[in-house]
């Protein structure tokens, strides 16, 4: 049987997790299989899973010297107000992303910001965070503009 590499988006991938039976359907293609064909129309399936890639997002470009932390910040950001993810969703996406731990993608917006999860997530609650920008400001002096820049890119800012 011929294998075909499909896209599909966060929320697609994270409803085929729920669905899977634990320790029975490892590969998002298990999972499909069950749920589109009627038991009538299963047939073994010996060769290798349909690969299924989650869509990537293309942030906006910021200069090389910027700090990896300042880099993570801004690009939650953008995944909350620009791609209306949660904090959240935006945290482990950016950890697959970067391959690193979500803690680490955390520890950026809060203990480098001397920030709660919960504070910075009034600050991104507020549709044009000045507030925001002042405590990346405090935190990355050298970077003003570079902050300044890639917010504007987000509508809302």
């Amino acid at each position: 049987m011929p294998k075909i590499t499909i896209e599909i988006d966060e929320e697609i991938y994270k409803f085929l997790q729920k669905k899977a039976i634990p320790f029975e359907e490892t590969e998002p293609n298990d999972v499909l299989r069950r749920l589109l064909l009627k038991e009538g129309q299963k047939t073994k399936n010996t060769d290798q899973p349909v690969i299924v890639r989650k869509t990537i997002i293309s942030f906006p470009v910021l200069p090389g010297e910027v700090p990896k932390a300042l880099e993570h910040i801004l690009q939650v950001i953008y995944l909350v107000k620009s791609k209306k993810m949660s904090r959240m969703n935006g945290t482990h996406y950016l950890a697959e992303f970067h391959k690193v731990f979500p803690t680490t993608i955390v520890d950026k917006y809060t203990r480098q910001l001397g920030l709660t999860a919960h504070e910075f997530d009034q600050l991104l609650e507020i549709e044009n965070s000045e507030s925001l920008k002042n405590v990346l400001h405090r935190k990355f002096p050298d970077h003003f503009r570079s902050i300044n820049e890639y917010l504007g890119k987000i509508d809302i800012f």
